[in-house]
């Protein structure tokens, strides 16, 4: 069965697999005070991309704020995990909260979202 895709469907899932594409992009390598190279991930295209679909979700009624609230609250956990300089036990708070998030959105049981199943 062959499912018609609205233009806010489009607009909004596009967004998103862009923005998820854009995380495979490669790191530029700059130098840095010590001389040292270091690598650096082009964030901008991803974060771009990622904002657009979130405000086109919002606009297209397939999130509303408590769904805007998980996904920041995602972000931060995940941004615990990756902080090397915390609290282990912090870390791993952060990376249950993590895993009940990514949960709860895959199962389509967060309150806020109303997009296809």
């Amino acid at each position: 069965m062959i499912h018609t895709l609205t233009v806010g469907q489009l607009l909004t899932f596009g967004l998103l697999t862009l923005a998820l594409a854009a995380l495979w992009l490669p790191g530029r390598r700059e130098i840095d005070g010590t001389g040292a190279r270091v690598s650096r991930r082009v964030t901008q295209p991803w974060i771009i991309s990622l904002v657009a679909a979130v405000a086109c979700g919002l606009f297209f009624g397939f999130v509303d704020w408590w769904g805007v609230l998980a996904i920041v609250g995602m972000g931060v956990a995940s941004w615990g995990v990756y902080r090397k300089e915390m609290h282990p036990g912090l870390r791993a708070l952060s990376g249950g909260a993590v895993v009940a998030l990514a949960a709860g959105l895959a199962l389509h049981v967060v309150p806020g979202f109303d997009n296809p199943k």
